[in-house]
């Protein structure tokens, strides 16, 4: 089940497409929230270097990724959490892992430093860049 983890500096505050678990969330510390709110988790962009490097050299220099994610906030609860503890600059972790398993097998997908945030009437875009 793919789901990310916010790590601010109070806490960590993880969400899924589905409820999650305290036993998946085993790897979180301080986790000051858990539910289901997110919409969607759009795809990591990556892009390799420029033309003028050869083949080999383009995969193993990649550009920064960026990840946009998208979340429920129909009651305001996300916006609520901001106001207290500031999103930007916190890290973004897409993690996908099944109940039951360590931490240590769950699969990072994107770890990245939270840039933007948009808020409108009923969901909070977060983007997250890479690095």
């Amino acid at each position: 089940m793919p789901f990310i983890l916010i790590t601010t500096n109070m806490g960590t505050y993880a969400y899924g497409g589905k409820e999650l678990s305290k036993l998946l969330l085993n790897q979180a510390d301080n986790l000051l929230d858990h539910s289901a709110r997110v919409i969607s988790f759009g795809a990591p962009l990556r892009t390799i270097s420029p033309l003028y490097s050869n083949l080999l050299t383009s995969f193993t220099s990649k550009q920064l990724s960026c990840l946009t994610v998208t979340l429920d906030n129909n009651d305001n609860e996300i916006t609520r959490a901001m106001a207290d503890v500031p999103f930007i600059g916190g890290i973004l972790a897409l993690s996908l892992g099944f109940e039951g398993d360590d931490k240590k097998d769950h699969l990072n997908l994107f770890s990245g430093l939270i840039k933007r945030i948009k808020v409108n009437q009923s969901e909070v875009i977060i983007e997250a860049d890479e690095g």
